[in-house]
């Protein structure tokens, strides 16, 4: 069996022996089928941290009906596994933000675990490893609201334990890398390199990869085509209102689930933005539990109000 040449198309790939047998692409279904629910599971879990089970539970419906999502799992795709650490990795490092704050003696074993669990989200994809720089970035920031220098030490420490679990992992699920590290990494550069020169029509410039992400995000799009109408629309409500909910927390207080998520959104969108090299599907998986989250929060934010509203109009009357 030889490496797939994504220089070539499917058809000759399959002529020359570069694509695997349906047996055991078969077998390969069911596991990643299974990580696919674990990443509805850990969705919900982010969810609950900023609003509730009611939210979490239309988020992961909003996710779970995306085709981008069960197309990929159904080809067993490892941008499924590497989503679902990805989300495993953005729960532990708010649960390490929350103990940090709070001086707890297991920080250390959340920063441990969050590290472990990015190390493997990049090493099942590449394109995972935004999961690792909003890790790092969030525990900066919160160094910038630590009462004392004690817990900056602890910090520093954590933020030291993180980078070393990631490479540990990260190395250790990539056997290419064993022999010669450096020249590992520089082949999956080159890799990636090919990928994004494949058939599809390349994205050069940021007007046209800001387009792309755009339209991703319509009714038809590949995020936005969850059923539910006026996708763009229920996401900018989202997001304002997610936005308000920070606007609206004391000067000064730590760092919240809420300003995690806030993070994961504005490096996800950028990152994948300025990145994107090809108008493909896989490439927008990242943004659909952000989105779906995102529409969630607005639709119960817009609900919540709409029923105060209705209870208001009925006491005054």
């Amino acid at each position: 069996m030889f490496l797939y040449d994504f220089r070539q198309d499917k058809a000759w790939n399959k002529a020359h022996g570069r694509v695997l047998p349906s047996g055991i692409a078969g077998a390969a279904r069911l596991p990643v089928a299974l990580t696919g629910a674990l990443c509805g599971a850990f969705l919900y879990w982010l969810g609950v941290q900023i609003a509730g089970p009611v939210t979490s539970i239309l988020a992961v419906i909003l996710f779970i009906a995306t085709p981008v999502v069960w197309q990929h799992a159904r080809l067993a795709m490892l941008d499924i596994p590497a989503l679902m650490f990805g989300l495993l990795a953005l729960n532990l490092c708010i649960r390490a933000v929350i103990a940090l704050h709070a001086g707890a003696t297991n920080a250390g074993v959340w920063i441990a675990a969050c590290g472990a669990t990015c190390g493997a989200a990049a090493g099942a994809k590449p394109n995972a490893l935004l999961i690792p720089g909003i890790c790092i970035l969030a525990l900066c920031l919160t160094g910038v609201t630590l009462p004392n220098r004690s817990g900056r030490h602890q910090l520093i420490s954590g933020i030291v334990s993180l980078l070393l679990w990631i490479w540990v992992v990260f190395f250790l699920s990539n056997p290419m890398l064993y022999p010669y590290p450096v020249a590992g990494i520089q082949h999956m550069l080159e890799l990636s390199k090919i990928v994004a020169s494949g058939s599809r029509a390349p994205l050069p410039t940021l007007a046209s990869r800001i387009s792309a992400v755009w339209t991703s995000l319509g009714d038809s799009g590949y995020v936005g085509s969850s059923g539910l109408p006026g996708s763009r629309l229920w996401l900018i409500i989202g997001t304002i209102s997610l936005a308000r909910g920070l606007l609206q927390r004391p000067q000064g207080a730590p760092l919240s689930a809420l300003s995690v998520i806030a993070l994961w959104g504005i490096t996800s969108f950028t990152g994948i933005t300025l990145w994107i090299p090809l108008d493909v599907n896989r490439y927008y998986l990242p943004l659909v539990p952000i989105v779906a989250l995102l529409q969630a929060y607005g639709i119960i934010t817009i609900s919540q109000n709409a029923f105060r509203l209705l209870l208001r109009f009925r006491t005054c009357s």
